[in-house]
């Protein structure tokens, strides 16, 4: 008989209750996580601010453009199968070599087609310079069939200590150690080529050697339809999903052109810049953790708003302050030459709460064995994502991102209904664990309005008006913890005391061990 891969997978003591078990794993795991997520986002930050004052929007977009047909490829690379490995149940060895096996060969067939076919995308974005960009990346797919499935099984098993270092010592070392002295040689677009390439390589390779597993191939059929009854429900989304995350991008490159899409890009990226990092790192954490809270709708739904709440607390007033200091964060992280990128900027920066609140619902759906649910949904908000662009381009790239904000809205909308229904709350019930969101953007967002006019009209630089900003509305918020807790409501006092209760225990291990 095959041995189990839960074998693997700490069970917990078999006196403590599930929910007490799963939530204290999913809090460890979350924490660690998003302390490595952090870590990424100063080093992505720093990174972004010297590369975008060494190199130019074309050459941004340039890469923006491959970006699209890597993702588009990588549909056909990783297979619903390998997000199977996280979500099943009743997994065994044959599971994994079946799906280690799938994903390999459909990463060469990519590989190879993606290289013969380069020239032909390169053709229908008007870039010739494209094609040989295309052909080198070509070969991110077997790379990533390495340690694809690896990086599953230490999700399945809320091992997210260790992925979040993995992820840091890939990013550091593909875009610090590779890009910013390429790009300081003067070898442009290619110096985000290679970083792409490098930081592939360490993060394939640290994962199959944290997580090994066995390499023997595998035509088992059964294996494999176990794995596809939700694995095609995971492509589908999959799909869906990279037409409403790259719709607008290939109307802009298609119809603006390549410094447009540079453009675009990188304001689109900035606004994504901590809500992509937390919601993956969320992703990460939750998928595996609400797969094993599927059968407990009440574990769910308190699960579900809870997330919620402190999600609002955080992007609500980070959306709306960001939008109203877009000038001066374009100006800190970009430099000059980037001016075009501020209005795109200030319209994409409001929808971080939608853009959030959307991917945790569809975390949720997949980790319930909803797939063609999610699907669903965010093949309509693809459509719209399309048909908005392509209304919307003749306006620029600031029509698009209007158009891009409005799509966030629908995803929202639809996504979050669905997790109500799920979860078997209403409406009624999630906006009011905003209400303390609301609150806090009110005041938050309204200091720094207050602050930002004057400082402008006296003529202050980006840097100072950053720095008042960022002591003066730390302040407030410091106090208002310390002064006015219950403003932040029962969630956000969780989160306050399970922060304190984690460094507590951090200052009383290190107190033991001394």
């Amino acid at each position: 008989m095959a041995m189990s891969d839960e074998r693997i997978i700490d069970s917990g003591d078999p006196g403590v209750p599930k929910e007490r078990h799963l939530r204290d794993r999913a809090l460890k795991g979350t924490f660690w996580f998003l302390s490595g997520t952090a870590a990424r986002a100063l080093l992505r930050l720093a990174t972004m601010a010297i590369l975008a004052r060494l190199l130019v929007p074309e050459e941004f977009g340039l890469v923006a453009a491959a970006g699209v047909f890597v993702a588009f490829a990588d549909l056909f690379a990783t297979s619903g199968i390998a997000h199977s490995v996280v979500q099943y149940q009743a997994l065994e060895r044959r599971h994994v070599r079946a799906a280690f096996t799938g994903n390999m060969t459909m990463a060469f067939a990519t590989s190879a087609a993606m290289w013969l076919l380069a020239g032909s995308f390169a053709d229908f974005f008007r870039m010739p310079e494209l094609e040989p960009v295309l052909q080198v990346l070509a070969f991110l797919y077997p790379i990533h069939g390495i340690g694809g499935i690896s990086r599953r099984l230490l999700a399945r098993n809320l091992s997210y200590g260790k992925l979040a270092a993995i992820e840091v010592a890939s990013y550091f070392f593909g875009y610090a150690l590779v890009a910013l002295p390429l790009a300081f040689a003067g070898w442009g677009a290619w110096a985000l080529v290679y970083a792409i390439m490098g930081s592939a390589i360490v993060r394939n390779l640290l994962s199959f050697a944290v997580r090994p597993h066995t390499l023997r191939p595998s035509l088992h059929k059964t294996s494999y339809r176990e794995l596809m009854r939700n694995g095609f429900g995971f492509s589908l989304a999959r799909w869906a999903g990279f037409v409403a995350q790259k719709g607008d991008y290939v109307i802009v490159g298609r119809w603006l052109g390549q410094a447009p899409l540079g453009l675009y890009e990188r304001a689109y990226v900035l606004m994504d810049l901590s809500n992509s990092l937390l919601t993956n790192a969320l992703n990460t954490v939750l998928f595996p953790t609400f797969s094993r809270m599927q059968d407990d709708r009440a574990l769910l739904a308190a699960a579900f708003e809870r997330i919620s709440a402190v999600l609002g607390l955080i992007f609500l007033p980070a959306g709306v302050i960001a939008s109203l200091l877009a000038p001066e964060l374009i100006a800190l992280l970009l430099g000059p030459g980037w001016d075009a990128a501020i209005d795109p900027f200030r319209v994409l920066a409001l929808g971080m709460l939608f853009r959030t609140g959307f991917k945790i619902s569809g975390v949720l759906a997949n980790g319930v064995g909803a797939p063609y649910h999610n699907a669903f949904y965010l093949t309509i908000y693809g459509i719209v994502v399309v048909v908005g662009a392509l209304v919307a381009v003749r306006f620029g790239i600031t029509g698009v991102a209007v158009s891009t904000l409005f799509a966030l809205a629908i995803a929202y909308a639809m996504l979050t209904n669905h997790s109500l229904a799920v979860t078997g709350m209403s409406w009624r019930q999630l906006l009011l664990t905003y209400v303390p969101a609301f609150k806090l953007t009110l005041l938050l967002g309204g200091l720094a309005a207050a602050l930002a006019w004057p400082m402008r009209a006296a003529g202050w630089p980006p840097l100072p008006i950053l720095v008042a900003e960022a002591v003066m509305v730390g302040t407030l918020l410091l106090l208002l913890i310390r002064f006015a807790p219950g403003l932040f409501g029962a969630h956000g006092r969780w989160i306050f005391s399970t922060i304190l209760g984690v460094f507590r225990r951090g200052r009383g291990s290190k107190a033991q061990a001394g």
